[in-house]
């Protein structure tokens, strides 16, 4: 559940209706809200929290110690299985929910070392973005895949994101232009960023001085990634600032 739907009831109350959801997973802090949203569907829905339970028929954490293993190779999924809705951004009109297949999963998993690899076991990138969003699986699954390092930062601070990427020696760190402009502002000469090997802009078009600070004072290696959660594609282009 997305914040910026959960606090509309409307909307998460329509989002529900067409998926005909038989389950809400949701955070903790976003519990009122879905509460409001089950009861506007008048839909029997079940919550799941991701953090403390509440009034939620479960927790995830529950979920997981109380399961066993799930063996993948005992019942392999069909490559035309469902295996997730994803929504769209909207810039083509309302956001809209995709359905992939195992297939289309696994192709963007292998499309994302084209764009962003080589992704090793070694790399590690750091987002800063709700899963609901496509962006989301299109970067994490091909670090999955090569078995490489994913960070998860829960609120985006120019500090935490330039301390995280010393701490945790990230290689890839993909920030929109506006975000980049918080951290050139932060002194990132004031921390140890050897490790990254690939820093992506993306979300709208840089200006020509985002290029040329990144490269000046973040790293030399630039890409802008288009993305389309409809097919899980992805092009993408290496700016260098003008000398």
């Amino acid at each position: 559940m997305q914040p910026a739907c959960a606090r509309d009831t409307g909307k998460a109350r329509a989002s529900l209706a067409w998926l005909e959801a038989k389950v809400l997973v949701h955070d903790a802090d976003l519990e009122a809200d879905a509460i409001a949203a089950v009861s506007a569907s008048a839909q029997p829905i079940r919550r799941i929290s991701l953090g403390a339970r509440g009034s939620a028929a479960t927790d995830f954490t529950a979920i997981v110690a109380g399961s066993e293993s799930f063996d993948v190779l005992a019942q392999r999924p069909k490559p035309d299985a469902l295996a997730a809705i994803v929504f769209s951004s909207g810039t083509t009109g309302k956001p809209k929910g995709i359905m992939h297949s195992q297939t289309t999963l696994l192709e963007a998993a292998k499309g994302g070392q084209a764009v962003m690899g080589p992704i090793t076991p070694d790399s590690a990138t750091l987002l800063y973005m709700q899963p609901s969003f496509a962006a989301w699986p299109i970067i994490v699954l091909p670090f999955v895949a090569a078995k490489a390092k994913v960070c998860f930062g829960k609120v985006f601070t120019p500090p935490a994101f330039l301390e995280t990427c010393q701490r945790e020696r990230i290689t890839k760190a993909p920030l929109v232009p506006t975000m980049w402009r918080m951290v050139f502002e932060a002194g990132p000469e004031n921390y140890d960023l050897s490790a990254l090997t690939l820093v992506s802009i993306s979300g709208e078009a840089p200006a020509p001085s985002d290029v040329r600070q990144l490269y000046d004072r973040i790293c030399n290696n630039i890409c802008c990634i288009y993305l389309a959660g409809e097919g899980f594609t992805r092009a993408a282009s290496w700016p260098t600032p003008a000398t």
